[in-house]
């Protein structure tokens, strides 16, 4: 039998005292990483090359919720994907917007010239 040290539950073997941990103190196995900690390592890489707005803070909100189930529950493959998604969704936006702008500069450049073109 394992024996939970904080709360003394009686496990029939090592991985239910692990999936105990997990559950009931919030415990991220040994072997994996925490989800949580590297969201909030590449959304503090993402705000400072600046690609959230104030108004993204739902957006943000959001990422951390699903990295915090994740840590909870890792083998939720619907929250994978839509964790996935969402990061996606903001990777793209900003590159949609560089693309944008580089045609509207190729556009300006390719303008015909403005004023007086006449040299005395």
């Amino acid at each position: 039998m394992s024996v939970c040290d904080d709360c003394g539950y009686e496990a029939k073997n090592p991985q239910g005292l692990s999936a105990h941990r997990r559950y009931k103190h919030g415990e991220t196995p040994v072997s994996g990483g925490s989800m949580s900690v590297a969201m909030e390592r590449t959304v503090a890489e993402l705000e400072r090359i600046g690609r959230f707005e104030e108004v993204d803070a739902a957006r943000v909100q959001s990422l951390r919720t699903m990295a915090s189930a994740l840590d909870s529950n890792p083998f939720n493959s619907q929250m994978w994907r839509e964790l996935r998604e969402s990061l996606n969704e903001i990777v793209r936006a900003d590159d949609d917007a560089d693309d944008d702008l580089a045609a509207a500069l190729a556009q300006i450049a390719g303008a015909a010239s403005m004023g007086d073109t006449e040299t005395a």
